[in-house]
């Protein structure tokens, strides 16, 4: 695993719609009759099929408030002010509208995801964190 893990993860997660946009284009390009182009296609269709599901099994490990957080604030690309605004509607006992509390829940939520891939990383591969299209979407991004 190269370079911050945490880092990793919240790069990934924020580039989810790109990847969900690339899944759909490369089973639109799956419908050329051309072998090559095929068979291309097909390697990126599971390549990007592979980096959802590992999305997907991150977010299962926390809570769901967290994963609220991190959908509304790293993948929807809300600012602060409306992450917390939306999350005050959902969650009405929430009496916290300091941006540096939600901050806090997205960091530890991050640090849930890290622990579990530290911790697990000899049963499960988890080198896909390293693919370069996750850096590679991640520039077409504004900064969160």
């Amino acid at each position: 695993m190269v370079g911050n893990i945490e880092e990793r993860i919240r790069l990934l997660i924020s580039v989810r719609r790109k990847l969900q946009a690339q899944l759909i284009f490369c089973r639109i390009s799956c419908n050329d009759d051309l072998k090559n182009t095929i068979f291309l296609t097909k390697t990126c269709h599971a390549r990007v099929q592979r980096l959802l599901e590992g999305i997907d099994g991150l977010l299962l490990l926390v809570t769901e408030e967290e994963r609220f957080i991190l959908e509304l604030h790293l993948v929807d690309g809300l600012k602060w002010e409306t992450v917390i605004e939306e999350y005050c509607k959902r969650w009405t006992t929430e009496i916290s509208h300091v941006e540096r509390t939600y901050k806090y829940r997205q960091q530890g939520a991050l640090r849930k995801m890290k622990d579990y891939i530290v911790s697990n990383e000899d049963m499960f591969d988890f080198s896909w964190l390293d693919d370069p299209l996750i850096d590679e979407l991640a520039t077409l991004n504004p900064k969160q």
